[in-house]
């Protein structure tokens, strides 16, 4: 990168601090990364508990995003890491399955309903 081009300059220094300086505090498969809007992220916990322990109807959004999140966790053998940390180890038991059970995901081949 030219130090003469301002410009460049001033993106790559912007790139630069966002990469090496941010300030990181949720660790997240490996990396830390800081929630920029906490009631926002509460209010989905909030939701997505519901759903899993009170048998709440979830709307479309929570139903992907459920989806997108049991999925991942699929990739990991022994641990979720995605769902597991908004449930206490009791009732993750319960919610994963009411979570498997919404979404569709852990059936076996030939179930259908």
């Amino acid at each position: 990168i030219s130090l003469k081009n301002p410009v460049l300059t001033k993106r790559w220094m912007i790139l630069w601090t966002r990469v090496f300086l941010t300030r990181r505090s949720k660790k997240f498969f490996g990396m830390k990364y800081p929630t920029i809007q906490p009631e926002k992220e509460a209010a989905l916990v909030k939701e997505i508990r519901q759903v899993a322990l009170e048998n709440v109807s979830p709307d479309a959004y929570i139903r992907a995003l459920l989806l997108i999140m049991r999925a991942v966790d699929n990739f990991y053998l022994l641990s979720d890491p995605l769902l597991r940390r908004h449930f206490s180890k009791e009732e993750y038991k319960l919610a994963k399955e009411r979570i498997k059970d919404l979404v569709g995901l852990g059936k076996k081949k030939g179930d259908c309903k």
